[in-house]
């Protein structure tokens, strides 16, 4: 930068002064070259001492051990000259050929590689382009849930207890946002109609194999359903082999269950299999004079004519007789004091003797596949429902602080 500045700093000079500037700005540039030339060369020049590095030195092994190490690979080598060259089979790295998963069948664990939901078909979850949460049975277990709201709680996106953990009414679904509760209940994909005092999201976690929740708007696959998504209750089906498992569970509020699951094949070809699940409950809730006791039987028996053919034919039966678990308290004495008094959690300001939330839900149906081809499938469902609800309380429009207000009886079905 200085030499260009003297170069356009000798535009007024004459004319053998800038030439002679100009020769001594390519002068000194010319020797700084050849300055530098010289270093590069000399540093070019200048060599690292060479380093040795010896080999280890070989373990001398047994005679013996060689030699039979020598024989054996020439008696290998020789029975593979004899022997036909043999095609191995490819082997594959994904998790469904580790534990044969397939959509409606059992998952190991709490991930789930596989499901049915979304595309109607039997689909890995890499490859579906929607968003699917698969709730399966081991993690219904590890947490201990009774419902299926207790059971969605770890879903994101997704609230099954709208009303409150306490509520025994089943309560209502949220996904996203939206409310799906009469819109987005399926069970094995079918739509189950609901009404505004009993939803069939009440049926009880333990009949399913697998909760899965398909957000976001589903129309293509599943016509008018709800717009934050659906939740498919995938029951549980006959297996080939053969399993039971029984057990007893108590817990607070002298809440007592008894559950069992068992299955197999119901003759030595395998052609006809079996399952039968149930569950018993008798036990009370947080708040006084209100029950949550629950009979629940779910039969499936399938039938294989032909290795391309199979019909499964399955039902669930729920009775539940409860109380209200929801009492309908004022703020005043709840979430704040009422003159330094409060209201328990336990107060029950109903009648004992009237006030009731009884329910029967129950589905009978079939499913019917045939394979005529690998590729093509035919696959035709029939589910009927029914449901009935009857329930009776007193509602108090107020409660003064020194008693209780004028009350209202209502009693539908």
């Amino acid at each position: 930068m200085r030499g260009l500045a003297d170069v356009t700093d000798l535009e007024f000079l004459p004319r053998f002064q800038t030439r002679l500037r100009q020769l001594q700005v390519i002068f000194f540039g010319a020797a700084s070259v050849a300055l530098i030339a010289p270093i590069v060369s000399a540093q070019a020049q200048t060599q690292l001492p060479s380093v040795t590095v010896d080999a280890p030195s070989e373990r001398s092994r047994p005679a013996a051990v060689a030699s039979s190490r020598r024989s054996a690979t020439t008696r290998t080598s020789r029975a593979n000259r004899r022997a036909p060259a043999q095609q191995v089979a490819p082997s594959t790295t994904t998790a469904n050929s580790g534990t044969g998963e397939r959509a409606n069948g059992p998952v190991r664990g709490f991930v789930a590689t596989r499901s049915g939901t979304a595309t109607k078909t039997d689909t890995p979850l890499i490859e579906t382009p929607q968003s699917v949460s698969v709730i399966t049975t081991d993690q219904i277990r590890n947490q201990g849930a009774v419902s299926i709201g207790e059971a969605l709680r770890y879903t994101a996106g997704v609230s099954g207890d709208v009303n409150g953990g306490s509520d025994t009414r089943f309560g209502a679904l949220q996904i996203r946002g939206f409310d799906t509760t009469m819109s987005g209940l399926y069970v094995d994909g079918l739509r189950i109609p609901s009404s505004n005092y009993v939803h069939f999201n009440g049926l009880d976690p333990y009949g399913a194999e697998r909760l899965e929740v398909l957000k976001g708007p589903s129309s293509a696959m599943y016509g008018g359903s709800g717009t934050g998504g659906i939740l498919n209750y995938v029951t549980k089906l006959p297996t080939a082999q053969q399993f039971g498992e029984a057990s007893i569970s108590g817990g607070s509020f002298n809440r007592y269950q008894g559950q069992f699951d068992m299955g197999g094949p119901a003759n030595k070809e395998g052609t006809v299999l079996w399952r039968l699940t149930g569950v018993v409950r008798d036990g009370e809730t947080q708040v006084d004079f209100t029950k949550d006791n629950r009979v629940f039987i779910a039969p499936a028996v399938t039938i294989k004519p032909n290795e391309d053919t199979t019909i499964t034919f399955l039902a669930n039966y729920q009775r539940d007789r409860a109380g209200w678990g929801l009492q309908f308290l004022p703020a005043s004495g709840t979430v704040w004091p009422n003159n330094g008094r409060t209201i328990p959690v336990s107060f029950f300001a109903g009648v004992p003797s009237f006030d009731a939330f009884n329910t029967e839900i129950a589905t009978v149906g079939y499913q019917l596949a045939n394979d005529f081809t690998d590729n093509i499938t035919f696959r035709q469902n029939l589910r009927y429902a029914y449901q009935h609800n009857e329930e009776k309380g007193v509602l108090r429009r107020r409660l003064h602080q020194r008693g209780r207000g004028p009350a209202c009886a209502f009693r539908q079905q």
